[in-house]
């Protein structure tokens, strides 16, 4: 497993974002958000295998919504 990056808390006000890198979304591939993300421990959420096919074509941009912290 790896941790790829760093999500910090949204506000009403203000939408944050991460970005994880180029990599390659392989069949087995699940991404996860942990509620203690510098360590990737804790209660998380993972999205289904089926929206990280939702990516866009020719940019490879793949925008996942959380709309609940991990383990709420």
């Amino acid at each position: 497993m790896v941790c790829a990056s760093k999500l910090p808390a949204s506000t009403t006000s203000s939408r944050k974002f991460t970005q994880v890198g180029y990599y390659r979304l392989l069949p087995e591939t699940e991404l996860r958000a942990y509620s203690d993300p510098s360590n990737c421990t804790g209660s998380w959420m993972a999205w289904p295998k089926a929206a990280l096919r939702n990516y866009q074509e020719k940019s490879g941009a793949l925008v996942l919504t959380l709309t609940a912290p991990p383990g709420a």
